[in-house]
């Protein structure tokens, strides 16, 4: 009997061992080998994520005109140009639209940020048409309230789990409002610090473009929460809590329109770092 039993164990033993990963994984247990192998990624000399804001306080005409602006940057020789001059690794970049909680006819209110278009190589002017008119032919994710903070939050989430790796990691942000939703016990803006320092911690940069909006005349660019004398600027209010990087910077406009310049100013200084 004893006989019998050490050669049933030990026979156990070794099918176990031979399966561990099987069982392993089959149990639930957390495997290194299900997260992204940063061997097995394409380097890149740049990881982008344009994050654009969708919610409620953009009306249709102004998401029309941020859309526009993108592609129009993409499409522009001048910009190509840089690409032609980067390294043969090229770029890996995506195009997010964001906003908070969404309660829009046929939006999703548990799914407010949508990555519209995936991650994408790009390595020739082709490339960079194609991507803009991806962009071009998108239809609007979402419609909530301004939520900064989570943006951020799922911006490092793509940057973590890219097909891509790269020293060079930026987000490119624009709002024409503040930090909406606050948690208990933590007021919006130290929600939003937070959500920037984690990306800080990563070393990812965060560039921003506020979008001002005159108060009086259209108090939707407020975030519908008060803010202090301090931070009226949106400029200021995102020097302050969402820029990130030591190059990192934020461009102010005063209207929807100006929009298409400020973005190509952004996308110019990001593609330089990439020329060798």
């Amino acid at each position: 009997m004893g006989t019998w039993f050490v050669f049933l164990f030990a026979n156990i033993l070794f099918f176990y061992n031979s399966h561990a990963d099987v069982i392993e994984l089959q149990l639930g247990k957390p495997q290194e080998t299900q997260q992204s192998d940063v061997s097995s990624k394409s380097y890149v000399d740049t990881l982008i994520v344009i994050a654009v804001d969708v919610s409620g306080s953009v009306d249709e005409e102004e998401y029309q005109i941020q859309k526009d602006g993108i592609v129009n940057t993409f499409s522009d020789p001048a910009v190509q140009n840089l690409l032609r001059q980067c390294s043969s690794r090229g770029i890996g970049i995506t195009y997010v639209e964001w906003s908070g909680q969404s309660y829009g006819p046929g939006m999703d209110p548990f799914n407010p940020i949508v990555q519209v278009i995936p991650w994408t190589h790009l390595l020739t002017p082709q490339d960079m048409d194609a991507f803009a008119n991806q962009i071009l032919t998108s239809p609007r994710s979402s419609q909530g309230e301004t939520d900064i903070a989570r943006a951020l939050d799922f911006s490092k989430s793509l940057l973590l789990s890219a097909p891509f790796e790269s020293d060079n990691k930026i987000v490119s942000l624009s709002t024409d409002g503040r930090q909406g939703r606050a948690e208990a016990g933590i007021p919006a803006v130290d929600l939003l610090s937070l959500a920037r320092d984690r990306l800080a911690s990563s070393g990812v940069t965060i560039n921003a473009i506020g979008i001002e909006v005159d108060f009086e005349a259209d108090p939707r660019g407020s975030g519908f929460f008060p803010v202090t004398e301090a931070d009226l600027s949106l400029g200021v209010y995102l020097n302050n809590y969402v820029r990130t990087g030591e190059r990192s910077f934020v461009e102010s406009v005063k209207d929807f329109e100006a929009y298409s310049e400020a973005f190509k100013k952004q996308l110019t200084v990001m593609m330089n770092a990439c020329i060798s």
